[in-house]
């Protein structure tokens, strides 16, 4: 038992829980059990803005946390899983750099626009889609894999036998490419579990903008205890649902 009890198991299965504890918490909601739901958001808001129009959707309750944070974490999980079984070399830290780029010019433009659009026309100049927060997300999530779990010891030891040797080209591709398939299913699965709230295309590919310039900043709007910036995270754990908020 103790061989499997290693700092790259356990890694990997934290990595997991917070992968689907994330997809469990619109689940949740769908069946009642708010009061369990209420908490998955709740931690899940310490790291994500839990924006609605930037978020996917199961029942058309948007899931812990958004389309960009969700495939950083996908992607770091399922580099975990396929270093289990292939080799390549790590990349070293300066390399590592390079897959911060996409997320920081995507993230970082669309940030500056909003922040410019809501003072001065309540239009923004640039917002990045759900799209491509997903090819944002898992570039960071496949290139924190790419650097974490090779330097381990145990991946040097581990299936040894078995795994294939493949470049860190190769095994970048093959990690992006199922990530793009797994977005592919989950926006299915979005539309065909939603009623109100379904995606815009195959690939939810269209910019998505609140109505209003009140709902720009309300947080988990479809998830559990809808909440603007003033109202803090806290305001979950004391919301009644019965509030009309």
């Amino acid at each position: 038992m103790k061989k499997y009890i290693t700092p790259y198991n356990l890694l990997l299965l934290f990595v997991f829980m917070l992968n689907f504890f994330a997809y469990l918490a619109p689940v949740l909601m769908h069946f009642g059990l708010e009061e369990v739901a209420k908490y998955i958001y709740f931690i899940y808001s310490f790291f994500c803005h839990q924006l609605h129009y930037r978020s996917l959707h199961i029942f058309d309750y948007q899931v812990a946390w958004c389309t960009r944070d969700a495939f950083i974490w996908f992607g770091l999980f399922a580099a975990g899983v396929v270093f289990k079984f292939i080799k390549t070399a790590e990349i070293k830290w300066y390399e590592a750099i390079l897959f911060v780029l996409p997320i920081g010019l995507d993230g970082g433009i669309q940030l500056v626009a909003t922040m410019l659009g809501l003072s001065e026309s309540g239009h923004v100049f640039y917002s990045s889609t759900n799209l491509t927060r997903m090819l944002t997300g898992s570039t960071l999530g496949v290139g924190l894999g790419m650097w974490i779990y090779p330097s381990l010891k145990e991946i040097e030891t581990s299936y040894k036998d078995r795994r294939r040797k493949l470049s860190k080209t190769s095994v970048f591709g093959l990690l992006m490419t199922g990530l793009f398939v797994f977005y592919i299913f989950l926006i299915g699965l979005w539309n065909i579990t939603a009623t109100n709230y379904p995606p815009e295309n195959i690939l939810d590919s269209n910019v998505k903008l609140p109505e209003n310039e009140e709902d720009w900043f309300v947080r988990r709007r479809d998830g559990y205890c809808p909440a603007s910036l003033e109202d803090g995270v806290f305001r979950i754990l004391n919301c009644d649902k019965n509030d009309g908020s």
